[in-house]
């Protein structure tokens, strides 16, 4: 599944909105924001997932401060040096959410970025209950 939050009221093609609001830039590097697009259902070893991703959103949401969260989502803009100093200087206390099977100390497992997508979908994340009544 993928999706695009468009709040800006910017009008252009879907990729250049990516390269300009979902790049990080660490020198000349340039790394992806996006977890997306993500699976709705689970696959071994897959960790872009919808089960993991409304687990992170889930725990970012009831763990942390929202000004830390605010800051992680800059830091993630300035690429994985910069989060990893970030974590390193502000999230002693609180480990953000692990990936079972990963282990990230910067942000990013490959070339997709963990935590960029769940924290932009925070406002909009209304958590989905399985239905009971068979509809």
């Amino acid at each position: 599944m993928d999706w695009h939050f468009g709040v800006n009221g910017i009008v252009d093609d879907l990729g250049t909105m990516r390269e300009r609001s979902y790049t990080a830039r660490d020198g000349k590097t340039k790394h992806s924001l996006m977890m997306r697009p993500v699976r709705l259902g689970e696959l071994p070893g897959e960790w872009r997932t919808w089960g993991q991703f409304a687990q992170i959103v889930n725990s970012l949401q009831g763990d942390y401060p929202s000004n830390k969260i605010k800051a992680l989502q800059e830091a993630l803009r300035a690429g994985p040096p910069a989060t990893k100093r970030f974590i390193e200087a502000n999230l002693l206390d609180s480990p953000l959410p692990s990936i079972p099977g990963h282990t990230t100390d910067n942000g990013w497992i490959g070339e997709h970025c963990v935590y960029f997508d769940p924290i932009e979908a925070m406002d909009f994340f209304v958590p989905l209950e399985p239905s009971t009544t068979g509809a």
